[in-house]
């Protein structure tokens, strides 16, 4: 339903399971595919980088990732067969050198909206609290179906 949803980051998990204090992500539904929203705080790559010289921890702490399951999953092509494909909330930027895909910057930063192309909803990140980089960090979305 609509309404304002608390997310937590997903990856700090511990040797006994999951440590994260409530949910860890949104499944939302549109027609035969389905939408999974989720938080990270850190990109695990960067974890030996000054933060001057991070690019996706910032975006990553200040916004959602966007995954779309059931998207092109019977195309003829087995390489466009996917479990889920993550969007680029940022399109046409390159903020790497990676050519033709950029996943540096596809989070969708707070205060920005995304709409599903199919008509069912739109998403926005509202605010973040808790300690980033760790089990205790979330992020508000405000999810609104039409």
């Amino acid at each position: 339903t609509s309404g304002k949803y608390r997310i937590y980051t997903y990856n700090h998990g511990t040797a006994n399971g999951h440590n994260a204090p409530g949910a860890i992500g949104l499944k939302i539904p549109s027609g035969d595919k389905t939408f999974w929203v989720e938080y990270l705080t850190r990109q695990k790559s960067e974890a030996n980088t000054s933060p001057d010289q991070q690019l996706r921890t910032p975006l990553l702490q200040n916004g959602i990732v966007i995954n779309l399951q059931n998207y092109m999953d019977n195309n003829a092509a087995p390489w466009y067969n996917h479990n889920s494909l993550l969007l680029d909330s940022t399109p046409n930027s390159r903020s790497s050198n990676w050519a033709l895909e950029d996943f540096n910057d596809a989070p969708l930063q707070k205060n920005h909206t995304f709409t599903d192309p199919w008509g069912k909803f739109s998403i926005y990140p509202v605010e973040t609290g808790g300690t980033p980089g760790t089990a205790n960090a979330w992020i508000d979305v405000q999810v609104t179906f039409f």
